[in-house]
């Protein structure tokens, strides 16, 4: 039987140009390999964080701060993956595969 779990964490853009079209695909590629509904909020804003164009939309720069949910039996593991890509900048420690490279 699986529990539905919520869980929630506040982030903080890293990256120089803010959440962009790369790192926002990143993102949503991420959010969709779990089965949680996940959002991402910036001010009133809320989207569904396994869409790169609902991501695009909230116009986030560097240093913003985001707040991520998700709800769902695997939602601690997809705020896990989530915070790592935050705290690698989308970029840096992540397997090639990942950031999209060959």
């Amino acid at each position: 039987m699986r529990v539905s779990q919520k869980c929630k964490t506040s982030l903080i853009v890293p990256n120089e140009i803010g959440l962009h079209a790369q790192p926002a695909a990143m993102l949503a590629r991420k959010a969709q390999q779990y089965d949680a509904d996940i959002v991402m909020a910036c001010g009133r804003k809320k989207v569904n964080a396994k869409s790169i164009l609902g991501i695009l939309t909230l116009c986030v720069g560097k240093g913003v701060r985001v707040a991520v949910t998700a709800e769902g039996h695997d939602a601690p593991e997809a705020i896990l993956a989530i915070e790592r890509l935050f705290a690698c900048s989308f970029q840096d420690g992540l397997p090639a595969a990942e950031v999209g490279l060959p």
